[in-house]
Parts: C-alpha cells; sequence; structure tokens
C-alpha cells in the first residue's frame, strides 16, 4: 500500500490537467506517470477504451507488479494518464480459450 500512496502523491505533486482530471483524480504526462510506475516496480499490463454517453471516451490502463500492487488509470487524450484507483492483491488470471466455459 505504501507504493500506491507514493504513486499518489507523487503525480498529485507534479501536473494536473483540467481537460482530463474530470476523468479521474491526479494526473501527469505519460512519461512522467511510466517513471513513476517504474520507481515502484510496477509496469502497464493492459488497456482499453471505455466509451462515454457523450461519445469519444477514455482508455483505460491497468499497472502492475509481482508482488500484486496495482494502479489503475485513465487517458482521456493520449498524452495524460490521471490516477482512479490503486491496491493490492492483484492476482493475473489466464483469458478463457475460446468456445469453452469461462
Amino acid at each position: 500500500m505504501t507504493n500506491l500512496i507514493t504513486i499518489v502523491a507523487a503525480v498529485a505533486i507534479l501536473f494536473a490537467s483540467p481537460a482530463v482530471a474530470a476523468v479521474s483524480g491526479p494526473c501527469a504526462s505519460i512519461e512522467i506517470v511510466k517513471g513513476i510506475l517504474a520507481k515502484q516496480g510496477q509496469s502497464i499490463i493492459g488497456f482499453g477504451q471505455a466509451p462515454t454517453k457523450e461519445g469519444g471516451g477514455f482508455i483505460v490502463f491497468l499497472a502492475a507488479d509481482p508482488a500484486g500492487n496495482w494502479t489503475l488509470l485513465f487517458s482521456g487524450d493520449g498524452n495524460t494518464l490521471c490516477m482512479g484507483a490503486g491496491g493490492d492483491g492483484w492476482t493475473p488470471v489466464e483469458p478463457p480459450i475460446p468456445g469453452e466455459d469461462a
């Protein structure tokens, strides 16, 4: 949990982007956030698009480390990442094989 607090504090101190802040919490450029995550041993392990009612949408990123610490990030402009949530106990699972019950 200390890693999560460090990530949130570092991102909050660096930059806040009003354009993306409506999506989530503290924001910074992708390069800065990736650097902070790397210092905590996390890397982005997945992403997907989340559409909005208004059209467009944002991209959701999941970062994690081998110990199970994770951070959920959002980007509305493709250049800025905003902190959404984080925690511990992340456990990756194998995706289901097409045609088999999940």
